[in-house]
C-alpha cells in the first residue's frame, strides 16, 4: 500500500490504471486498506466533486495530493471543453475548484500555467477576461471498463465520460445511424448508375 500512496504523490504520475486493477484482487480488507483502494479509484477515475462528495471514504489528502487531484481535474476539464474558451468562474464552479483554491482565480492561474510548463496541456489564458481556452491536453485520463474493474466508491454517472462501455455504445449507435446507412446509400447508387 505504500507504493499506492508514493504513487499518488508522485509529482510525474498521472495514470492509475494499472494500480487500480491491481487493487481489485486486493478483496476485503480492513478501513484502512479500503480509503487507499477508494483514493487511488479517486486518482484514476474521480474528479475533486468526486472527493468532496465521498471525503470521509477517501484518505486525507496531502497538500501535494490535493493539488494533483486539481489538475487531474483541469485534464479532464480539457478534455471535455477543447478547443473552447471557459471562464474562471465556470471551472471553479462546475468542476467543484473553488474549495480547493480558496476561491482564488489566481491559484487556478498558476496551477494552469505550471500544468502548461510541464506539458500536461496546451492552453492560453486571457487574465483579463478571466478565461482559458483548452486547445489540446497532452496527458489523457484513465477510462473506465467495467469489465476490469468494479467500482467500489465511484458511481458510474460520475464517470460516464470516462466510461469504455458509454464510448462503445455511442460508436454503435454512430455506425448504425450513419455508417450503415450511407454504405447502403452508396450500394444503391452504385447499382442504379450500372
Amino acid at each position: 500500500m505504500d507504493a499506492i500512496v508514493d504513487a499518488l504523490n508522485n509529482p510525474s504520475q498521472y495514470n492509475f490504471s494499472c494500480l487500480l486493477r491491481g487493487s481489485a484482487d486486493w478483496g476485503d480488507s480492513g478501513n484502512e486498506t479500503q480509503k487507499v483502494r477508494n483514493t487511488l479509484e479517486l486518482f484514476a477515475l474521480g474528479n475533486y466533486d468526486s472527493y468532496l462528495r465521498h471525503k470521509s471514504d477517501f484518505l486525507e489528502l496531502l497538500p501535494c495530493m490535493a493539488k494533483k487531484l486539481v489538475e487531474l481535474t483541469l485534464i479532464s476539464a480539457c478534455n471535455e471543453n477543447e478547443g473552447r474558451e471557459v471562464s474562471f468562474e465556470v471551472l471553479m464552479r462546475d468542476y467543484s475548484l473553488k474549495l480547493a483554491l480558496e476561491g482564488r482565480y489566481e491559484a487556478l492561474e498558476v496551477i494552469l500555467m505550471e500544468m502548461i510548463d510541464k506539458n500536461l496541456i496546451i492552453a492560453s489564458m486571457d487574465e483579463g477576461k478571466g478565461t482559458v481556452k483548452f486547445l489540446e491536453s497532452l496527458s489523457v485520463r484513465d477510462a473506465y471498463n467495467s469489465d476490469r474493474y468494479t467500482l467500489q466508491i465511484l458511481e458510474e454517472k460520475e464517470i460516464r465520460k470516462r466510461s469504455v462501455q458509454e464510448a462503445r455504445t455511442f460508436l454503435e449507435h454512430y455506425l448504425n445511424t450513419r455508417i450503415v446507412p450511407a454504405q447502403a446509400e452508396l450500394k444503391d447508387a452504385g447499382a442504379s448508375a450500372q
